[in-house]
C-alpha cells in the first residue's frame, strides 16, 4: 500500500513538473517569436485615457481612441522580434542614441510607452524589439500627426 502512494507521489510530482516546463518553454517561445508591432500594443476604448505622440517636428495628445487605433493602424504593418538589451547595445556600438519619437498611451490599468530609435528599434514597456521590415517610416507618422493636429 505504502509503494502505491510512493509511486503515486512520484507520478504526480514528475506529471506537475513536465507540465510546468512545457509551459515556460512556451511562454519563452512566444515572448521571441516574430510578431506584429500592433499586436504589442493592446488597448481597448473601457481602459483608454490618453495618449501623447512627441517627435522633433511636433507632438500631439489626443484623449480620443479612434486616434489610437489609426495608429495602430499605421504600425500594423510593421513586424518585430524581441531582442535582449545587449543586442541592442552591440548593434549601437555603445554609442549614446536618442528616440525619433516617443508614444505614451495611458491606460486606467497602466501606460503604454513606445520609444523608436533610428526607425530600426523599438523599447516597449521595458523590452527591446528590432523592426524586422522597417525602418519606421517617420513620413507615414508626420502625415498623421498633420491630420490630428500636433
Amino acid at each position: 500500500m505504502i509503494g502505491i502512494i510512493k509511486n503515486n507521489k512520484f507520478k504526480l510530482i514528475v506529471g506537475t513538473l513536465v507540465v510546468l516546463i512545457a509551459l515556460f518553454t512556451l511562454k519563452l517561445f512566444n515572448d521571441n517569436r516574430e510578431r506584429n508591432l500592433a499586436d504589442l500594443i493592446n488597448v481597448n476604448s473601457s481602459d483608454f485615457v490618453n495618449m501623447q505622440i512627441v517627435i522633433p517636428e511636433g507632438n500631439m495628445w489626443t484623449e480620443e481612441i479612434q486616434h489610437v487605433d489609426e495608429l495602430i493602424q499605421v504600425f500594423s504593418q510593421y513586424q518585430v522580434k524581441k531582442i535582449s538589451q545587449n543586442e541592442f547595445q552591440d548593434q549601437h556600438n555603445n554609442k549614446e542614441i536618442f528616440a525619433n519619437f516617443e508614444v505614451r498611451i495611458q491606460k486606467k490599468s497602466g501606460a503604454i510607452i513606445l520609444d523608436v530609435f533610428e526607425t530600426d528599434f523599438i523599447w516597449l514597456n521595458l523590452n527591446f524589439y528590432k523592426v524586422l521590415n522597417g525602418p519606421i517610416e517617420k513620413e507615414k507618422l508626420r502625415t498623421y500627426l498633420e491630420e490630428h493636429g500636433s
